[in-house]
């Protein structure tokens, strides 16, 4: 039986917004104090390039279909884990970790979009269908992508 997917979970709009907001925000911030001599304008320009970062991070995405689990994190790569691969998946309801022989993915699913419901469901009845052992944790799970990466 095929469901409905892929499942696209992106980063909000409301963060990717704020972001940008502060990336402006910090830019001109330095160019004011960059035009009456401040030194302090450095500092800015420091946070500016961290916000730019923050900015490609949020073109991040979750994709979730009946083969596999896919995490779309630029400027890192792109990571995936099957299900027929996963032995356990560690969870809070917000947070995930995918293990596999060898294998670990995670993902948090806290700033998501309105699919992140439907994301979080759709995890719940692929780990019941195939039988994959849920771990539920007190606090979110974490983990670095290990063996998983595509291209």
């Amino acid at each position: 039986m095929q469901s409905e997917t892929p499942i696209r979970m992106p980063v909000h709009w409301i963060w990717q917004v704020i972001y940008v907001f502060l990336f402006l925000t910090s830019i001109v911030m330095a160019v004011l104090l960059l035009m009456k001599g401040q030194t302090f304008a450095i500092l800015f320009l420091v946070f500016s390039m961290v916000v730019g970062f923050l900015i490609k991070m949020a073109q991040s995405f979750v994709e979730a279909d009946d083969e596999r689990i896919c995490v779309y994190s630029p400027p890192f790569g792109k990571y995936a884990i099957r299900w027929d691969e996963t032995r356990t998946v560690e969870t809070n309801g917000i947070g995930f970790v995918f293990r596999g022989e060898g294998k670990a993915l995670g993902f948090n699913t806290t700033m998501g979009n309105s699919s992140a419901g439907r994301l979080r469901e759709f995890i719940e009845k692929q780990t019941a269908s195939k039988g994959i052992e849920v771990k539920h944790v007190k606090f979110v799970p974490r983990v670095k992508p290990t063996n998983t990466r595509v291209v």
